[in-house]
């Protein structure tokens, strides 16, 4: 634009024998066709298009076939499992110590199978082992609800489709359950005690693996319908107490009300306790039978338990557990593609339609701020700081470069009462440094300052008292209210001769001047998360302390409001 521009074309020109005058645009255009380098371009532009070697006309939603999105989202899926690969470390270390701890309470040495007490202890240890399984997919809320918000919006961008996102997922966690089983199952089984026969040994197996995949497609579609961490807890735990309770452990089948029936035959724990229960108590240790009795030892503790003694009933519950792994892994399809995300509460100004209201409303909100305009103690400072220095020990591997890594070198200026002040300049150069050096922030490294407060010496410990600073970290509290933060930090910031009647005063004034009185009952909230917006945030901040930013994440927008607000915020300070 600059070389077609009147104002800015001179500096271009070469030729400086030749005197200057202005060439338009559409001399440039002619100039350009007479070139050969624009005749080639006009002569290939020239040639019709071979419409054949155009882009295929996209009649697909996604534009590519199911086929490269499910590769795309099997790619996807293994490098997140790469990135989390400390979660899966953890759960398998996890699994190791519960495993750990069923062998120390259930050592094979100190159990026999003599009757049903013995019966009712292997009970309890195949009970632990398969709570550990079943609670052990928990995670799997957390890990679904943080990925949930970059999955709305690559769906409803059209990246991919929701069966496509979950096949991966269910898919690949299965060698991951095949190798966690593996750890729980050798360090329980022989260890316990349990029947020694190797093919049951396979089953416990199997039936654990099935187990974990029930269990993890369960998490899978509490998170998906929860979408909330708070809300998916709710209903993980209310889940736990359900499938526990009815279980068949903790209340047999033959106290369990008639209305609570239904839940015992849809809980996941009670087709896999009666299942690995008859895969214990049908094997050749159980066998032996009484004098007195009909049946043998393993079936008499089975019935007495409330289980179901039949051989079938162990590939009743792996066929349950399994027809429920594809139930819930269907259910969360569904929910991901029907459901959208939780929108996150935001506090928000109530604006006023008509213009004229407006006015009115402003003028009326004027009159009642100058009524209550409390007038506080306040007397201005200046700083002055020349040759300021700051340095830090190199790392390690770059101390053969020398000793110190320098920071700051040199610098030099003043802050002024009554004045905005705007410290600027590109990433990295020192800004944040600067200010936590001149605040007195910085705790570790070399400083050499020479700072005055008004021509005196700086001292931290009176400075601290009559000054605020506000880092770049956000340090609101989220559970409070705009108005319960700005009356804490008015309460440690005052003096303690202001009374509470001019303290609150003040506190309505100031929070007219930067408008955050619609807002004052709402929570501060989490940052870009629920509670006040990113602007609403920096006033807040800049009320309870001195306001300071990073320049390169300011936008214009911001800039203009932050300038506004700071004009306005020091013309309170000044009246006052």
């Amino acid at each position: 634009m600059q070389v077609t521009s009147k104002k800015d074309q001179q500096q271009y020109w070469e030729d400086n024998e030749k005197p200057y005058m202005f060439i338009t645009a559409r001399e440039f255009a002619a100039a350009f066709r007479l070139f050969h380098v624009g005749q080639r371009l006009m002569s290939e532009l020239a040639i019709p298009f071979d419409k054949t070697k155009s882009h295929h006309p996209m009649t697909k939603c996604y534009g590519v076939s199911n086929t490269e999105i499910l590769k795309a989202c099997f790619s996807r899926e293994v490098l997140l499992m790469r990135r989390n690969s400390l979660v899966y470390i953890f759960k398998l270390f996890q699994l190791s110590a519960m495993g750990i701890i069923a062998t120390t309470l259930f050592p094979r040495t100190n159990i026999r199978r003599d009757n049903l007490t013995d019966g009712r202890i292997f009970i309890g240890a195949l009970f632990f082992v398969t709570v550990t399984v079943m609670f052990s997919g928990m995670a799997e809320i957390v890990m679904g609800i943080l990925r949930l918000p970059i999955f709305y919006k690559q769906r409803n961008l059209l990246f991919y489709p929701a069966w496509a996102y979950a096949l991966p997922l269910w898919i690949l966690s299965v060698p991951v359950n095949v190798v966690e089983i593996a750890v729980i199952t050798v360090l329980t089984y022989y260890e316990i005690g349990f029947d020694p026969n190797f093919e049951r040994f396979v089953k416990y197996y199997l039936l654990l693996l099935i187990l974990m995949q029930a269990s993890s497609s369960l998490f899978w579609l509490i998170g998906a319908i929860g979408r909330d961490m708070v809300i998916a807890f709710i209903y993980g735990y209310f889940m736990l107490v359900l499938v526990f309770v009815l279980s068949g452990f903790v209340l047999p089948r033959d106290k369990v009300n008639k209305w609570w029936i239904w839940g015992y035959y849809i809980s996941p724990m009670m087709y896999a306790e009666n299942a690995i229960l008859v895969n214990e108590f049908r094997g050749h240790s159980w066998k032996h039978v009484f004098p007195n009795g009909n049946v043998s030892l393993g079936v008499e503790i089975s019935v007495s338990q409330g289980f179901f003694p039949g051989s079938y009933w162990y590939w009743i519950g792996v066929g349950a557990l399994l027809g429920m792994a594809i139930i819930f892994n269907s259910c969360f399809i569904l929910a991901l593609t029907y459901l959208n995300y939780r929108d996150k509460p935001q506090a928000v100004a109530v604006l006023l339609e008509d213009e004229n209201e407006v006015l009115s409303e402003n003028l009326v909100r004027e009159d009642k701020r100058k009524k209550r305009e409390a007038i506080l103690p306040f007397e201005p400072y200046s700083i002055a700081f020349n040759e300021v220095n700051y340095s830090i020990d190199m790392p390690r591997e770059m101390r053969n470069h020398g000793g110190r890594l320098v920071l700051l070198k040199g610098v030099s200026g003043a802050f002024r009462p009554g004045v905005l002040t705007t410290l600027m300049g590109v990433s990295v150069a020192g800004k944040t440094t600067l200010m936590d050096v001149l605040a007195g922030r910085k705790t570790s490294g070399y400083i050499e300052e020479s700072i005055t407060i008004s021509g005196y010496p700086k001292k931290q410990e009176t400075f601290a008292r009559i000054s605020g600073y506000s880092e770049q970290n956000d340090i609101h509290s989220p559970y409070v209210t705009v108005y319960e933060s700005l009356l804490f930090s008015a309460w440690l910031r005052l003096p303690p001769k202001v009374n509470p009647e001019t303290r609150k005063a003040f506190i309505e004034n100031v929070t007219e001047v930067v408008e955050l009185r619609e807002v004052r009952g709402g929570l501060v909230g989490l940052g870009g998360v629920s509670g006040l917006s990113t602007e609403q945030r920096k006033c807040e901040a800049s009320l309870l302390k001195i306001k300071q930013d990073n320049t390169q994440q300011v936008k214009k927008k911001q800039c203009e409001q932050g300038a506004w607000f700071m004009q306005n915020y020091a013309a309170a300070w000044t009246s006052s």
